[in-house]
């Protein structure tokens, strides 16, 4: 049996890890998924090991938090890891903590794929776009820009098109989730 971590930390990136759950279940239902991220994905993934939930605060407070938070989802994925064999990993949407977290995850010796990556490419931050590809194993992208950006730093990236789309009922323009 494969095991895939799931790594997501606001909203957006639940919705997705959530979709994504879904449809690898789908696709292989031997496979183990093992979700770190907010209420959304409690319910669809085998194993929920961190909640995220109420994980954004501003100022030097929110700093403070935020430094805490990363702890929490850093214990949980340790203390995971210990006593599961982790097959892979996909961080979801994790603007501000992506970099730390394919620290953690490489320490343990964890392939990492990117999904929906922060907005380097918008910013046009080839600097921190090398960064990511160099950890990631595969960089899945939602836009073309996106992809055009990951395409000329790397050649270990695929365009998916945005998951928003696949959760429309186009015909009737009400969400099917």
């Amino acid at each position: 049996m494969s095991r895939i971590l799931l790594v997501s930390g606001e909203l957006s990136g639940d919705l997705y890890q959530a979709a994504l759950s879904r449809e690898l279940k789908r696709q292989n239902q031997k496979l183990e998924i093992v979700g770190v991220g907010g209420d959304p994905i409690a319910s669809v993934v085998d194993t929920h090991i961190v909640n995220t939930t109420g994980n954004s605060a501003i100022g030097l407070k929110g700093a403070i938090f935020q430094r805490s938070f990363f702890k929490k989802i850093e214990a949980g994925i340790m203390a995971y890891a210990k006593e599961n064999k982790v097959d892979k990993a996909i961080i979801i949407d994790f603007q501000h903590h992506n970099f730390a977290l394919a620290k953690l995850l490489q320490n343990l010796n964890i392939p990492i794929y990117t999904f929906i990556t922060p907005n380097f490419w918008l910013w046009k931050d080839k600097k921190q776009g090398q960064k990511l590809a160099d950890y990631s194993r595969k960089v899945i992208t939602i836009t073309n820009r996106e992809y055009e950006f990951y395409k000329s730093i790397t050649d270990r990236v695929v365009y998916l098109g945005h998951p928003l789309f696949s959760m429309l009922d186009l015909k009737s323009g009400h969400p099917t989730f």
